[in-house]
């Protein structure tokens, strides 16, 4: 499939999806979910080894949207957003644990080109990509609290978090043995605390 191999969303009011699997599915473009124009509540999701151009696993482009303790292993992306792409809207990620996804540019995990991102009490483990080993925010917000970043890595910068434009807040969370170029843990060009 081109965009959503596995669940495709389009113009719903809103979804509720839990206690899936999604397993090596693999799409061209967008995400193997895709959603717009819908806000999604995503509830004990497994993904492992699937991949997209734009987000890995999840492709959500606009809408109030939830992910919630979502294992998320192995997935890439060919461009950004190993795991994750938000284009607008809010998108919260909870209990959530996410371990050796990749991305080759941007956001080995999360890709941010818009909207607001609330991520909390979530692990990031091993992650990689070229800027942001586990988010990157190209633009919108960005807020974390009680999150860990372990052993994430970028060839360039921001080894757990690159922020290029909009902002950033990060509360309560520990950055241990991430890697970089420049920014172990987070590199800014933007207004973060």
């Amino acid at each position: 499939a081109s965009t959503g191999a596995a669940i495709y969303l389009l113009n719903y009011k809103s979804a509720k999806i839990s206690d899936v699997t999604l397993k090596d599915n693999t799409t061209r473009w967008n995400g193997v979910v895709y959603a717009s124009g819908t806000g999604v509540e995503f509830t004990n999701v497994t993904a492992t080894g699937n991949s997209a151009n734009l987000g890995g696993v999840f492709y959500l482009s606009s809408g109030a949207n939830q992910l919630t303790n979502v294992t998320a292993t192995g997935n890439s992306a060919l461009t950004s957003g190993g795991v994750l792409y938000v284009g607008s809207g809010t998108t919260t990620v909870t209990d959530s644990t996410f371990t050796e996804n990749t991305a080759a540019t941007n956001g080995g995990v999360i890709y941010i080109v818009g909207g607001t991102v609330n991520v909390n009490d979530s692990d990031f483990t091993n992650n990689t990509a070229y800027y942001g080993g586990a988010i990157c925010v190209e633009n919108g917000t960005l807020n974390v609290t009680s999150a860990e970043f372990t052993g994430n890595q970028v060839t360039s910068r921001g080894g757990a978090v690159y922020v290029m434009k909009g902002t950033a807040t990060i509360a309560d969370t520990q950055f241990t043995s991430n890697k970089a170029a420049n920014g172990g843990a987070v590199y800014s060009l933007a207004d973060t605390t």
